[in-house]
C-alpha cells in the first residue's frame, strides 16, 4: 500500500507510507548503534482471510506472481532475517508480498 496505493482507503495507504518513512528516519537518527528495519507483508493467509469469499481470495492469489498468499511462518522468517541476518542493512523495508506490486 505504501508504494502502490493499493489498499482499502487513502488513510490506510498514507499510514503505510508514514511507517516506511519513520523506518528511514529512525535508522538515520539511531545509527550506528541501532539498526532499524521494517517488514511489509502483503496479504497473509489468516483465519480472517480464510473466512472471506472464495472467489475474492482466488482473485487475490492470482494477482500475485507467486500465485498464493503469504503464511505466518514466512513473515516470521523475514523478522528473523531483519534481526539476525541483515547486519549491514538499516532504514529498509522488507516486502513479503509475493511480488504483488508488479501488477500481474
Amino acid at each position: 500500500a505504501a508504494q502502490t496505493a493499493m489498499g482499502s482507503n487513502i488513510a490506510y495507504c498514507a499510514s503505510k507510507s508514514a511507517a516506511e518513512n519513520m523506518t528511514r528516519s529512525l535508522a538515520r537518527a539511531l545509527s550506528p548503534e541501532v539498526r532499524v528495519l521494517a517488514v511489509a507483508p502483503g496479504l497473509v493467509d489468516t483465519e480472517f482471510v480464510k473466512g472471506l469469499d472464495d472467489a475474492w481470495r482466488n482473485q487475490q492469489e492470482q494477482s500475485t506472481p507467486l500465485k498464493r498468499l503469504a503464511n505466518d511462518q514466512e513473515l516470521a522468517q523475514a523478522v528473523y532475517a531483519a534481526a539476525d541476518l541483515l547486519t549491514f542493512s538499516t532504514g529498509n523495508t522488507i516486502a513479503v508480498d509475493g511480488g504483488r506490486p508488479l501488477g500481474l
